[in-house]
């Protein structure tokens, strides 16, 4: 009894320190872009106000759609990283990114203007894909699940390079923007709706999830000993991890690295207990790309897309947590 509730009380900390840290990055991003604002005539809430309508019509909906889609990636991130047992892994590994890039790339070399229909059924095809090729006898292998999402992943990136070689040259501007990972100048409310909806719902499922994520981490054996379908909780966490990366690609593209670092480092700062690492990981993912959109915005003469930030951040990032973990496994050998 004493034990959950030390626990309690650190994830209601921690989830609270996560939190703060997310909202100081959402003030941040409404208080700073590409050109000055008044924060005083914000705060009045002057309506007629041209920065009062700069920051309620653009820059408020912009950072809410970088909130949503740096948590679905951080949970994509987590649940993906317990499904194949790798710290490493991220949510773009099985295919899904590639897929809904290749609907994008496609819809925009056809002109179309609004490509998140085109991009998640393009994720959908390639969960389908993955689901099917990494099945043996009839369950989902973590082996077989990871080497048909890296097949799948490679050859549907062909397929993205040889549409973008042949698209017009007015829409391979487009698509590099697109591939590159970076919100869009318009934002649909429905669509911002839905994805919040769909990543609250999938937060609250990993949340009561959590033991299953804790005893999966560990072994298929421990699983079973926890009296757990480790097949059916398999799919299971396939699934909610596709819909997490299909909701963030579709709404903001692939925006890189957040999936990867986000939880890895969520896991050095507090442990590997998912009750503590999904909440965390989630507002963290939040914050890093609404602070990342927010430079990407700022910092050059023309504003550059979310994903150019994630990647120059994020790629050292990777090198320095690939040799460390080198360093743990040649402390283990040794």
């Amino acid at each position: 009894m004493d034990h959950d509730g030390v626990t309690l009380r650190r994830a209601v900390r921690l989830t609270g320190i996560a939190v703060l840290i997310a909202v100081s990055a959402l003030v941040c991003a409404l208080a700073v872009g590409p050109t000055h604002v008044n924060l005083s005539e914000v705060l009045a809430l002057n309506h007629q106000s041209l920065d009062y309508q700069k920051v309620v019509d653009y820059r408020l909906p912009r950072a809410l759609a970088a909130a949503i889609t740096g948590a679905a990636l951080a949970l994509g991130g987590v649940t993906f990283q317990v499904l194949v047992r790798n710290p490493l892994a991220s949510p773009f590994v099985l295919g899904v990114s590639s897929g809904g890039s290749l609907g994008a790339a496609l819809a925009l070399s056809l002109g179309a203007t609004f490509v998140g229909p085109w991009a998640f059924l393009g994720c959908l095809g390639a969960v389908v894909i993955v689901f099917l090729a990494g099945r043996r006898h009839g369950k989902l292998s973590s082996t077989s699940l990871l080497l048909a999402g890296v097949i799948t992943n490679a050859t549907l990136s062909a397929v993205i390079t040889f549409i973008n070689l042949v698209a017009a040259p007015s829409d391979r501007d487009r698509i590099l923007r697109w591939l590159v990972g970076g919100l869009p100048e318009s934002l649909d409310s429905s669509s911002l709706l839905l994805s919040a909806a769909s990543v609250l719902v999938f937060l609250t499922h990993l949340l009561l999830r959590s033991r299953e994520l804790n005893l999966m981490a560990v072994s298929d054996e421990m699983a079973a000993r926890g009296c757990i379908s480790v097949n059916r909780l398999r799919i299971e966490f396939f699934v909610t991890g596709s819909a997490l990366t299909a909701a963030a690609v579709t709404l903001a593209g692939p925006i890189p690295f957040v999936g990867l670092v986000v939880p890895h480092l969520t896991r050095l700062a507090i442990g590997p207990d998912h009750r503590l690492t999904v909440p965390v990981a989630a507002f963290g993912g939040a914050a890093f790309v609404m602070l990342a959109d927010m430079a990407a915005q700022s910092l050059w003469r023309e504003p550059l897309p979310a994903g150019v930030l994630t990647a120059a951040i994020g790629g050292p990032l990777f090198l320095i947590m690939l040799r460390n973990l080198d360093r743990e496994r040649a402390g283990l050998d040794g």
